[in-house]
């Protein structure tokens, strides 16, 4: 009889995030699985690469995927290309915790209660202070002069980190541009992002990418604007948004 399979299956926007935002952990995502079962990541030209633990790289219906033969952790590292990045191969690591499945149901309480708790330390209402302290250490990196919030960028921000959820882009769900958020529409930029979990991993996740890094950088910028929004139903299955608008000096 053949063996139950379990499958993670992450869209390649996700997959993209939680590589570029979670250099700090040794892994991108943890979950639970059976013993004796098969498990598989669905991703383009997936390869699958047993770091630590104890588990059989297979092939089934064409795709490789794990076999869990022993009780205990596995980390493993799946290597993946994307359509929107011809030619270029990504990693991602997942930590398995395989159980009997008498204690799977457990398990699963004890993630949720972890992701519950981590949750709970997040305060977004200092996101906006957290990520200007982030960006104004980049600055001082390359001589530029510390931005300051604005108001009118920090609700504008906080308008489009929510049209993000339905529409991610820096065109607004009704067509407009971005910057049309705001009354004054002279000199504006803005930076997006979705996927990061806190401050720190956005501004990591823009300071890897080299336009989102030329706005955070760019010494004509003199105020800024953060906005966040939670969604676990948003576009894309991303749960995080975050926007940056910039203002220049006249």
């Amino acid at each position: 009889m053949l063996k139950r399979i379990s499958v993670l299956v992450c869209s390649i926007f996700i997959l993209l995030q939680c590589f570029i935002c979670q250099a700090e952990k040794f892994f991108d995502k943890e979950d639970n699985a059976e013993v004796g079962t098969y498990f598989a990541i669905q991703a383009e030209n997936m390869h699958l690469t047993v770091l630590s633990g104890k588990a059989e790289i297979v092939m089934r219906d064409g795709m490789e995927c794990l076999f869990l033969s022993e009780i205990g952790d596995v980390l493993v590292n799946a290597n993946f290309t994307v359509p929107e990045h011809p030619g270029k191969r990504f990693d991602y690591k997942l930590l398995l915790h395989v159980v009997k499945p008498e204690d799977k149901l457990l398990a699963d309480e004890w993630l949720a209660e972890k992701e519950n708790a981590r949750k709970e330390a997040l305060h977004p209402e200092q996101f906006p202070e957290q990520v200007m302290e982030l960006v104004n250490h980049e600055r001082a990196k390359v001589g530029a002069r510390p931005l300051h919030l604005a108001a009118d960028l920090q609700s504008a921000a906080q308008i489009r980190a929510k049209e993000l959820t339905k529409l991610f882009s820096h065109t607004r769900p009704d067509g407009r541009p971005c910057r049309s958020a705001l009354s004054d529409t002279w000199g504006i930029g803005e930076n997006i992002a979705a996927g990061s979990e806190s401050p720190e991993e956005v501004v990591q996740q823009w300071m890897n990418s080299p336009g989102h890094r030329r706005n955070i950088l760019d010494s004509r910028y003199r105020s800024l604007g953060v906005g966040y929004c939670y969604d676990p139903d948003g576009v894309g299955g991303y749960t995080y948004y975050w926007v940056q608008m910039f203002r220049m000096a006249r």
